[in-house]
């Protein structure tokens, strides 16, 4: 055999009853073919009592599966022979002793928790956003993000301005988020004010890392059909630095990911994200690159192959997928991926890598070489200004909005405590200083500023000079720029 195993052949070199599992696994996806008297490379090394098992194997199946494999017999030169065992797919799930298996990728995957819920749910022709919310009624829904999808989605022209509804029960029965007059998940999800409380997990956490520490971060709450231009803008005000060049006078900021690309990598996190986890979608943003990982179950029989290449659209909550349709925030034609691969490829960078990590769908965007900014620097056409603006009385904040690039000064700068902002402003008139000047002018002990000095270095906001004996703290800009 020149094939190896996949998504839809398995080889076996010899039988065992337990191999009825694989036999299940291939029913309740999408069928395969299992060949027994063949290794794992390939090579044919023959089956005993061939005869008797093109019997017992039929037999077998049919008595603990409830189906019929078609199996046949094939001779390898005059002396060898192996079986084909050849199964469809079935339209109701099939247990193996009261398991459930199914096959995914090369790998037989038994069923269990919110993975065997949500099949189950599918065999039925049902999906878990689909089904009532416990305890949720009508009224616990933002009505203000009912209204403003309403809008959008009209803006659109996805919806008749005849559409709008006038109180959200009836908004709700034209989008079909209700059942049997309750709201569904997939209403809860896309409008309640903290969905988060209902289905731990309904948020997304960003940070920036460097190395395996975590600098700062956020969280985006609230209604998800409302968090993408959210996480959005949070990412590229906050998170990622632009190569800065200047054409004329004209100022040009060029992002390492093209915003087209990451938009629609988050869209698609959150569309399709596995909400019975408690795992929120995380988004990891360091000097070299960009992570988004969500939770998440690919169609039956999937692989990330699969994902990567021309499908159908089969989204996982397609309740919610229709709802962000709706909006204009998807298509409907599965082509999600190929528009990020699309917009990489103009924007003349690589695209994203994409990886099953465990139950996590992890998507990587690396900054190529000529748009890497690194912490601390300034663009070169700006550095020769440094001396003079600050003899002219510019402080290291002033100079930070005139195009120092160093990790979003300006953001950060809200968030330190009212002792790291007297060091930064202390440092700013005085240049670079020993910690026990700082600490005698400000009167901070000196334990305590040493871990504020520590805290400020984790940000790039300082850094040490000179020797260990000798040591003295500058601005980041005063050391790249020759401030001091």
């Amino acid at each position: 055999m020149s094939r190896m195993e996949n998504q839809d052949i398995e080889y076996k070199s010899v039988w065992r009853d337990e191999y009825l599992q694989w036999i299940c696994g291939f029913a309740n996806a999408r069928g395969g073919i299992i060949y027994i008297g063949i290794s794992d490379n390939g090579k044919v090394v023959g089956v005993k009592n061939a005869d008797r098992l093109l019997e017992d194997i039929p037999n077998k199946t049919v008595s603990v599966l409830g189906i019929v494999p078609y199996v046949q017999l094939h001779k390898d030169g005059e002396d060898t022979s192996y079986l084909e065992i050849g199964v469809e797919p079935q339209e109701f799930p099939i247990s193996c002793k009261g398991l459930y298996y199914v096959r995914s990728g090369a790998t037989n995957q038994l069923l269990k928790g919110v993975a065997l819920d949500t099949f189950l749910l599918r065999k039925q022709g049902r999906t878990w956003d689909a089904a009532v919310a416990p305890r949720i009624a009508v009224e616990d829904l933002d009505r203000g993000a009912i209204v403003r999808f309403f809008a959008k989605a009209q803006r659109e022209g996805r919806i008749p301005a005849s559409d709008a509804a006038e109180d959200s029960r009836a908004s709700l029965e034209r989008l079909h988020l209700l059942l049997d007059g309750r709201p569904t998940n997939a209403a809860v999800l896309l409008f309640h004010p903290d969905p988060d409380a209902v289905y731990p997990g309904a948020i997304v956490k960003i940070g920036f890392f460097d190395g395996p520490e975590i600098l700062y971060q956020d969280q985006v709450a609230g209604p998800i059909i409302e968090q993408p231009d959210r996480v959005l803008d949070l990412i590229y005000t906050k998170y990622l630095r632009a190569k800065i060049s200047y054409d004329g006078i004209y100022r040009i900021e060029h992002y390492p990911f093209p915003r087209a690309a990451v938009r629609e990598a988050v869209i698609n996190a959150i569309v399709h994200k596995n909400y019975t986890s408690t795992s929120p979608i995380q988004i990891r943003v360091y000097d070299d690159r960009l992570r988004i990982g969500n939770a998440c179950i690919l169609p039956d029989g999937w692989t990330v192959d699969d994902l990567l290449g021309f499908h159908e659209s089969e989204p996982h909550n397609p309740k919610i997928a229709h709802t962000f349709f709706l909006a204009g925030l998807v298509e409907s034609w599965g082509r999600g991926v190929q528009k990020i691969f699309a917009a990489c490829k103009f924007d003349g960078i690589e695209p994203p890598v994409y990886r099953m990590t465990g139950g996590s769908l992890q998507v990587e965007f690396a900054v190529p070489g000529e748009r890497m900014v690194k912490p601390g620097t300034m663009e070169p056409s700006l550095q020769n200004d440094v001396p003079v603006m600050a003899e002219n009385g510019a402080t290291w904040r002033d100079l930070a909005r005139l195009g120092a690039t160093w990790r979003d000064l300006v953001e950060i700068w809200d968030g330190l405590s009212a002792r790291e902002h007297s060091v930064l402003d202390y440092l700013a008139s005085n240049g670079p200083s020993r910690t026990s000047d700082i600490s005698t002018n400000l009167g901070i002990p000196l334990r305590t500023l040493q871990r504020t000095m520590k805290r400020l270095a984790g940000l790039s906001l300082i850094v040490p000079q000179g020797k260990a004996n000798e040591s003295r703290y500058a601005l980041m800009l005063d050391s790249e720029a020759g401030g001091s």
